[in-house]
């Protein structure tokens, strides 16, 4: 009850507020669109025998052990997956599909 009466009220007015001008909103849809797109890659694993998926391009390292953004800079190794481990997954176009 504590969640519905006070925790997402407080998470939603902080969405809300960050959302604020044209480029808050399109970080909030920017992350709405990931979400969605993750889910729907998510579910294609099991079929596929898959556990996990990592884009081409990604940057797996961190920036430090303590934080979740990405590496940057001169050392940062994009990730190639081999070509006879590559996979297609598809990501079908929704409305948000511009923001992603």
């Amino acid at each position: 009850a504590s969640v519905l009466a006070g925790t997402l009220p407080s998470l939603l007015a902080e969405a809300l507020a960050a959302a604020r001008g044209p480029e808050g909103l399109d970080r909030l849809l920017r992350h709405v669109a990931t979400v969605e797109a993750q889910a729907h890659l998510r579910a294609q694993l099991g079929a596929r025998k898959l556990a996990a998926f990592v884009g081409n391009g990604a940057a797996l390292a961190r920036a430090s052990g303590a934080s979740d953004a990405p590496m940057a800079g001169p050392g940062l190794v994009p990730f190639q997956s081999p070509g006879t481990l590559e996979v297609t997954l598809d990501l079908p176009a929704t409305d948000l599909s511009a923001h992603v």
